[in-house]
């Protein structure tokens, strides 16, 4: 009889560790803790549980951070995703970030205003446009802050890539000799420096990076102009494949580094 039981604890310990939702995987940290206003824990238009979603299916433990992010806060964590904070990060935050990456950690960020990254973006050699990006090609539902991004560099999260379509996004441009732009605009792209929505004299006019990626000590960070590429209405309609690669790669953990682009090289 005590064999039974045992066996039968046994068969149901097994069920539930294969029960979806019950990952095993390492933990991906959704940061909630700088004025979020896009969640993954919502199913709104602009809310992230798509890619929440598509981060289980890769094999990772979604949990929302609520907090200050410091060396207790990532203990345990293997990736971090920081999507649209309105408040700013705290310089002590900044290191704590730093210091998860170098130690092997991964990291994605997504802009909806670039200020509150500010400090981090600093530290990782990475400066932001005054203005969003135009495009002349590519343009979606007639408006062309909105548009989709075709040319990329080799990486994980855009190997055979077709297309990244983006809603109002920040250029980009990478100063680390560790890190690449590895996704960008066509020639034709502009900065609304001024914005008033229209190309004004001496707005610059050219190829534009939306995504740089890099590495620091053992860890990675990916860095997204944008952060309407992965809410649910655009991840599900444009971005579903782009999503799930970013999933993969933010599941992967700390693997080789290609080697980086020079700054400062096109596209």
């Amino acid at each position: 009889m005590k064999g039974i039981i045992a066996a039968a604890a046994a068969a149901l310990a097994l069920c539930v560790a294969a029960t979806p939702g019950r990952a095993a995987g390492p933990v991906a940290l959704f940061d909630e803790g700088h004025g979020q206003a896009f969640l993954p824990g919502r199913d709104g238009a602009l809310d992230l549980s798509g890619l929440a979603k598509l981060l289980r299916e890769a094999g990772l433990e979604v949990r929302p951070g609520r907090g200050r992010l410091d060396a207790q806060a990532l203990q345990g964590v293997g990736a971090l995703i920081i999507s649209g904070p309105f408040a700013p990060l705290a310089p002590d935050e900044v290191e704590a970030v730093r210091a998860f990456v170098a130690g092997g950690g991964r990291l994605a960020l997504m802009l909806h205003i670039p200020q509150p990254l500010q400090g981090l973006l600093e530290r990782l050699g990475i400066q932001y446009s005054r203005g969003p990006v135009h495009e002349a090609a590519g343009i979606i539902g007639g408006r062309d802050s909105n548009f989709a991004v075709t040319r990329f560099r080799p990486h994980a999260v855009t190997d055979g890539l077709g297309s990244l379509s983006v809603f109002g996004c920040w250029a980009l441009k990478n100063f680390s000799p560790q890190a690449s732009e590895i996704a960008g605009t066509g020639a034709t792209a502009w900065l609304d420096s001024d914005g008033n929505g229209r190309l004004s004299p001496g707005e610059p006019v050219g190829e534009h990076a939306v995504v740089v990626a890099g590495t620091l000590g053992d860890g990675a960070y990916v860095v997204y102009g944008d952060d309407a590429v992965f809410q649910n209405r655009f991840l599900e309609e444009y971005n579903r494949d782009p999503g799930r690669r970013l999933a993969r790669w933010l599941a992967a953990g700390p693997a080789p580094a290609r080697s980086p682009r020079p700054s400062g090289t096109k596209l």
